[in-house]
């Protein structure tokens, strides 16, 4: 309890402190650190999209995916090498939108919708989807599309390791617009 209270001391003037009224809140904002602002949360936690996309898309986000990079870190003995278009490391950065398979699924995604953002990163898409000026219904629907074709890339990355399938970009592209037109 004594360490607590001259850990509290050191965090603020001690004139400053005497004076305010003390109470189980402000010392408990006292001692936790600084939160960064997730400028991307409403758009990945948006009511029109799916929550299985959701979880996928917050795990891009904070670069929690089990991409091969990761696995390599983790002592796990696999190949490096992206499985969509076999050219790169595969990391999240690449997978979401570097890749070249990605980047075409993505612009296509785009010319549908009549969306023409000149970025390919995840990150600043959902950035510029929350700052634009466009309605929320258009926001939510352009959140929806992104982290729908986040949700169809991950899921094609997984059958091609695992089910050995084909790399098929249209096919990717098809089973995005189907799932935000339902």
């Amino acid at each position: 309890m004594v360490a607590l209270k001259d850990q509290l001391r050191s965090m603020m003037d001690p004139a400053a402190f005497q004076k305010m009224k003390y109470t189980i809140s402000t010392g408990y904002d006292l001692l936790l650190p600084p939160t960064t602002r997730m400028n991307w949360c409403k758009e990945v936690w948006s009511r029109l999209n799916i929550p299985k996309h959701n979880v996928i898309a917050w795990l891009a986000m904070l670069n929690r995916l089990k991409t091969l990079d990761r696995l390599l870190r983790f002592g796990v003995q696999v190949t490096s090498v992206c499985c969509l278009c076999n050219l790169q490391m595969e990391t999240c950065q690449h997978l979401f939108f570097e890749c070249s398979v990605a980047g075409q699924c993505l612009l296509e995604v785009m010319k549908w919708l009549g969306w023409h953002a000149k970025t390919s990163n995840l990150q600043q898409l959902l950035r510029l989807i929350g700052r634009s000026k466009l309605s929320k219904f258009k926001k939510d629907t352009l959140a929806a599309a992104t982290i729908g074709l986040v949700y169809s890339l991950w899921r094609t990355r997984n059958d091609v390791i695992w089910q050995k399938s084909s790399v098929n970009p249209y096919r990717i592209i098809e089973e995005t617009k189907w799932t935000i037109k339902s």
